[in-house]
Order: structure tokens, then C-alpha cells, then sequence
């Protein structure tokens, strides 16, 4: 993510135990989150999954959810290396 791109995820967390505490300055927190979680809805869900996406993996996100309530789907995509890389899907509805 370039510094003037900013995005809205519907939760995003910075770990202040880990690994990137110099995040935290007395400004506030620099870098990108460690945790994103996107709702997505259906006019910006390919937008979601790509795009932003991509963004954050090169932000160094390390790890993104994304919340299908349509399909009841949460995609879990995590970043061990240099790309985010899908972890697994979990079906959210009951039979």
C-alpha cells in the first residue's frame, strides 16, 4: 500500500506483542495491521478479493479474513512468506 492509500476494513489489528512494536510511536501506530477482517458485500466483493487483496499482501497484512455472509463463507488467507497465501475456507451456516 502506498502511504496516500487508505482502506476500511471492517476490523484491522495490530499486534503490540509482537514482533511489530515499532509500529507503535507516539503518534500512533505506522505500517500496516497485522489482522484484517473485510465483510464483503456483493457490489465490492471482487474488488475485496482482489485488489485489496493484493494491497495488503504487499503491506505485509499477515493476516486477512474475508466474511461472504451471502455463501456463509469466511476465506482465511495468511502471509508465511511474501504473498498471502489461502489457509482455508469454513462454511459459517448450519444444516
Amino acid at each position: 500500500m502506498k502511504p496516500t492509500n487508505t482502506y476500511a476494513p471492517f476490523l484491522n489489528l495490530t499486534y503490540w506483542w509482537c514482533v511489530n512494536r515499532a509500529k507503535f510511536k507516539k503518534a500512533g501506530i505506522r505500517g500496516a495491521p497485522d489482522f484484517i477482517i473485510e465483510v464483503l458485500s456483493p457490489s465490492t466483493a471482487g474488488y475485496d478479493q482482489i485488489d485489496k487483496r493484493y494491497a495488503y499482501e504487499k503491506a505485509g497484512v499477515r493476516e486477512l479474513w474475508l466474511i461472504d455472509v451471502p455463501s456463509g463463507l469466511l476465506t482465511i488467507y495468511v502471509l508465511p512468506g511474501v504473498s498471502l497465501d489461502l489457509d482455508f475456507m469454513l462454511e459459517l451456516r448450519g444444516r
